[in-house]
């Protein structure tokens, strides 16, 4: 994990360094918002939940902001993403963050861009929540 954690901060300054340029800024945003997520991702997976939520919110501010016109894509897996934590820690910040995830998901037709293993096992299990709650609709 360590090695990991090394090369995800590693791609974090070296994002940070690029330039406001306008014809960087845009890339660099939506470089910006992967390597928070993947910290905050990496952060779930060595139970560092503080960490983690630090992590994601920085990622979701960015993908939230209008003016970085990061895809959407990156907004809807980091929802996943806190759906996933809050889910293992049983919160009630559980709730309203998978209602976000729902209403992103019936909005549009949006498929995890980042970490394909975590976020398939992620959609897999909100899937088969969702089956459970509405049999009829699924």
């Amino acid at each position: 994990m360590d090695s990991i954690r090394y090369y995800a901060e590693k791609s974090l300054k070296s994002t940070m360094a690029i330039g406001e340029d306008e014809n960087f800024v845009t890339k660099k945003y939506h470089n910006l918002a992967i390597s928070y997520m993947n910290l905050g991702m990496l952060a779930v997976a060595t139970n560092r939940i503080k960490d983690a939520e630090m992590y994601l919110s920085k990622s979701l501010e960015i993908s939230q902001n209008p003016k970085y016109l990061v895809n959407k894509n990156i907004e809807v897996t980091v929802l996943n993403e806190f759906a996933w934590l809050y889910y293992d820690q049983k919160s009630t910040k559980k709730q309203f963050i998978m209602q976000n995830v729902q209403k992103l998901w019936k909005n549009r037709s949006v498929f995890p861009i980042s970490a394909g293993i975590f976020m398939k096992c992620i959609s897999n299990h909100m899937w088969s929540l969702e089956k459970k709650r509405h049999p009829k609709n699924t």
